[in-house]
């Protein structure tokens, strides 16, 4: 393949720069994406499931309790 050698080297450089782009581009993006996407998403998640979990059984747990306990220590006494 014969090229000009006025276009060669910027051709082929630019040819080089645009596949690296490219594939830098592709890399970073893909990378950055599923990390912030999975760091959200897991903190998001685990976040939301400790509190409600904490929030629905302390409140359910204390309600019970207190509840049975007024009940039982004053049908009782």
């Amino acid at each position: 393949m014969v090229v000009p050698l006025c276009l060669g080297p910027n051709v082929f450089g630019g040819m080089l720069v645009l596949v690296l782009g490219l594939g830098l581009g592709l890399g970073l993006g893909l990378g950055l994406g599923l990390g912030l996407g999975l760091g959200l998403g897991l903190g998001l998640g685990l976040g939301l499931g400790l509190g409600l979990g904490l929030g629905l059984g302390l409140g359910l747990g204390l309600g019970l309790g207190l509840g049975l306990g007024l009940n039982l220590g004053l049908g009782l006494s």
